[in-house]
């Protein structure tokens, strides 16, 4: 049974168009960075961790924003606000568990 070849969509010939989703990669890496900081707090420092590379990737995305003159990505805002909860938590569980060990 012959099949006919598979032709490639027009849109994979263009540009990345502004606003799209492969455009603020970074953002949605800081957002997720930093949600599983907040659930991984209690895992003995990878939180804290988490949040730590929430942190620079948000820093990432904001500079890419600020070089292309466009505002700083909502999500890069976000994951810096759930990265400083995950950072919070980690600390505190670690300094409420460690003196018991």
């Amino acid at each position: 049974m012959n099949r006919p070849m598979m032709v490639a969509p027009e849109s994979r010939k263009h540009p990345v168009p502004a606003g799209s989703a492969r455009e603020n990669a970074a953002g949605d890496l800081a957002v997720m960075f930093g949600a599983l900081s907040v659930v991984a707090f209690w895992a003995f420092g990878v939180g804290v961790l988490l949040g730590l590379g929430a942190l620079v990737v948000a820093a990432v995305a904001r500079d890419r924003a600020r070089a292309t003159q466009e505002p700083i990505p909502v999500e890069a805002v976000l994951g810096v606000l759930a990265a400083l909860a995950g950072i919070t938590a980690g600390v505190l569980f670690l300094a409420a568990v460690l003196p018991n060990l």
